[in-house]
């Protein structure tokens, strides 16, 4: 069961988008911050909260609402 509030953008992706983010996310020669960025939008795409991505990635959870909501709307 989920606690917490319903998320805002829910991030659902297609075979060919999961396909294309996977790629960047296994990459280990396109830049940093794009790998980081794939993995965010992969995982929110499984359901882990905005915290536990931070958390995976060492970063803070702010950062992974933002990109989950520039993914999404973009």
């Amino acid at each position: 069961m989920r606690t917490g509030r319903p998320k805002k953008y829910v991030v659902t992706l297609n075979e060919a988008e999961r396909a294309q983010l996977e790629g960047i996310a296994g990459s280990r020669s396109m830049p940093h911050g794009l790998v980081r960025r794939a993995k965010m939008v992969l995982w929110s795409a499984q359901g882990l909260s905005d915290r536990a991505i931070g958390r995976r990635l060492g970063g803070k959870h702010p950062t992974v609402a933002r990109w989950r909501t520039r993914y999404v709307t973009g």
